[in-house]
């Protein structure tokens, strides 16, 4: 076998890798035009050099760089000459002594770049103009390149800005489907539910900084869980309430359901929460959970500034579910939903009618349902979704709803 160990193969990098290596490292088309515009004026020691789209518009221009010579032809001149004498993949030696390349705009569309007559009022040498070769493979590389490396950074910005609002499987689903997600505000029918916890402003008063942001940090974790679990959107927390809404960015057809399931097991949650805050000596008394729940029209989308935005709800019916929740104190109850969401949940749920009642900022009265437990119709179903998760695991441990 042949010993290469005292041999020194040395790979040079040429211009053309230099010059790659330099767009590469640029943070936009623009500036990868600009810069290589710079280095075929040099290299050529042309008059202009153009990048232009291949469209029936002198809109197309992308750059034109240098000054032209008295009497060169327009803009509008060239392009008509190479779509009448050339097709797409050649190259096309123009009658001002120029000529022209083409290549693939960041966008996938077709391309020419147009390079101007020397200076020196010479002509361009085929070999000159073979040169080109290796610049247009170099320039659609980098084309490529930068629109993956756009792509890759919208789909970060997407998952980082959906990660605290949605589940992650949700987040993959918008990354791989960003129709979804509107820009500004649409209309939509969905359920909205609010949360505040009984007293607890009282209670925080007596604990020390840190075990108060111990008790939310935990009492967050398990509710954000149950409600990603379900396909709903964390709004915000505020203070010790949450507020989430299903249906928005994913469509959900049954999310006033969803909606309420989530509350009772919420109610659940905090229950099993409550066991370890009371014997962990985190707290005195066990935390109580108010829930109001409320369907109907609403916007939903990204609501701000252009510095500051956040995926949110608004409208009338967002309201509602606030005052809702707040009437839990009035009634002794502790989930309260609307009559709009019981007219869409009565058959899965056991509700019990409270009262038709007027709210504040409400010009209409509202009828008020207390929603006690799911009923044997939901049940069955969950049961039968259950046999159905099971089958599909090796363990085939029954995974809930």
């Amino acid at each position: 076998m042949e010993d290469f160990s005292t041999n020194e193969i040395v790979f040079m990098e040429n211009e053309y890798d230099h010059l790659e290596n330099r767009l590469l490292s640029l943070e936009s088309p623009q500036v990868v035009y600009r810069v290589l515009a710079n280095f075929l004026a040099r290299k050529f020691g042309c008059t202009y050099v153009l990048f232009y789209s291949d469209v029936h518009s002198d809109s197309g221009r992308v750059l034109n760089y240098g000054e032209r010579v008295p009497g060169a032809a327009s803009v509008s001149d060239i392009v008509a000459e190479r779509r009448v004498y050339a097709a797409h993949d050649r190259l096309l030696k123009h009658r001002n002594r120029g000529f022209s390349v083409p290549f693939r705009m960041e966008d996938g569309t077709p391309g020419c770049i147009f390079v101007g007559p020397r200076m020196d009022g010479t002509l361009h040498t085929m070999n000159a103009m073979r040169e080109m070769i290796p610049v247009v493979r170099t320039l659609n590389h980098v084309l490529v390149y930068l629109e993956a490396m756009k792509s890759r950074r919208e789909r970060d910005m997407m998952r980082f800005a959906f990660s605290k609002y949605v589940s992650s499987d949700v987040v993959e689903s918008l990354i791989e489907n960003p129709e979804e997600v509107e820009l500004g505000g649409k209309r939509a029918e969905l359920s909205v539910i609010f949360t505040d916890l009984r007293e607890f402003t009282s209670l925080s008063e007596t604990l020390a900084p840190e075990n108060l942001v111990k008790i939310l940090n935990m009492y967050f974790s398990e509710m954000s869980e149950v409600i990603f679990g379900l396909g709903g959107t964390i709004d915000k927390f505020e203070g010790d309430a949450i507020m989430a809404f299903f249906g928005a960015p994913h469509t959900l057809v049954d999310h006033a359901v969803r909606c309420c399931l989530a509350a009772l097991r919420l109610r659940r949650m905090e229950r099993i929460l409550n066991e370890q805050l009371v014997s962990s000596g985190l707290v005195s008394s066990p935390l109580y959970t108010r829930i109001g729940v409320n369907s109907g029209d609403m916007v939903v989308g990204n609501i701000g500034s252009a510095s500051r935005f956040e995926y949110t709800i608004i409208g009338s019916n967002v309201n509602i579910a606030s005052r809702i929740e707040d009437c839990n104190k009035k009634y002794g109850t502790q989930i309260l939903i609307s009559g709009r969401t019981f007219d869409m949940v009565k058959d899965f749920f056991v509700c019990r009618f409270v009262e038709r009642t007027s709210l504040k900022g409400v010009s209409a009265p509202v009828d008020l349902y207390e929603l006690v437990e799911e009923s044997e119709v939901l049940l069955s179903q969950i049961r039968k979704y259950d046999r159905m998760r099971a089958d599909d695991c090796e363990v085939g441990e029954l995974i809930e709803l």
